[in-house]
């Protein structure tokens, strides 16, 4: 099953930076889109709080990128696309002796196959208005997956979390791309009973639909400095799917299998307590 859907209605936070070949063709355009969440819950103890989140959205379609390029800041804008992992090289420089360090990494983004300019000629006030207004439609994101990694679950403020990777398929091939790039593999976290269910439920291999929005947000990474061994962070950025929920379609623990497994864990403590 193939399936890699995502739709954004939001606002340009600065020009699209537009790339051209020496022919004047496009080739190239990336910019940032403010977003919003629905009021949903999702379990992380924000039910009715707005929240912001501002992916990338890059492109190299010719006929998307001449449309980014009519887009000014503020605008409001409509995209279509997927979710799009794409491995980099990542430049880090060390505080101590300014060494550049080159590290092996990937950047997560929205690579549209639709794309359209809403409103313009608007203030960032506006626009934050229309966000509130159309919060149910303007970060939204399906997708189908297998977990190629066992998930990983634990606790931060009080709030269970579990996240685990994905291999999603699309069912386009984008354009720019080699024919055998139609594979992503974008992180999931989940929280709350979401985070518990998954938790239970979910190993390798599991195959899931997800119904959920992205969550854009900064990381601290650590780096050994190649020349001078400084141990020194830099920040990252990091473009999840967070779940509204989460439907279990193939190679997961039924019901049963978690009473099974519940049953064991709670025989293991009460020997561990009686020894």
């Amino acid at each position: 099953m193939k399936h890699n859907s995502v739709f954004m209605y939001g606002q340009v936070v600065n020009s699209p930076r537009i790339f051209r070949n020496n022919d004047g063709e496009f080739v190239k355009g990336i910019c940032s889109v403010n977003i919003i969440r629905g009021t949903r819950d999702y379990g992380d103890n924000s039910y009715g709080r707005l929240k912001y989140d501002v992916p990338i959205v890059m492109s190299g379609n010719p006929e998307i990128v001449k449309e980014m390029a009519t887009w000014k800041e503020y605008d409001m804008v409509e995209i279509k696309g997927a979710i799009t992992t794409k491995e980099v090289n990542k430049s880090t420089i060390c505080k101590v002796c300014g060494h550049k360090d080159v590290l092996e990494g990937n950047v997560v983004f929205v690579n549209p196959i639709y794309a359209s300019l809403r409103e313009t000629g608007i203030t960032k006030e506006e626009g934050l208005e229309l966000l509130k207004k159309r919060c149910e439609i303007s970060n939204m994101v399906t997708v189908i997956g297998t977990l190629c990694r066992e998930p990983e679950t634990y606790t931060s403020k009080k709030v269970t979390i579990t996240q685990y990777n994905l291999a999603v398929m699309r069912k386009f091939r984008i354009r720019e791309h080699p024919d055998e790039e139609r594979t992503d593999f974008p992180w999931v976290k989940s929280y709350g009973k979401n985070a518990i269910d998954d938790a239970k439920a979910l190993r390798l291999n599991s195959k899931v639909f997800v119904d959920g929005h992205l969550q854009a947000r900064t990381i601290e990474r650590k780096t050994t400095c190649s020349k001078c061994g400084h141990v020194y962070s830099w920040e990252d950025n990091a473009l999840e799917i967070v779940p509204y929920a989460v439907e279990y379609l193939q190679d997961f623990n039924t019901l049963k299998e978690i009473e099974e497994n519940e049953s064991e864990e709670a025989e293991k403590l009460a020997d561990q307590i009686l020894s």
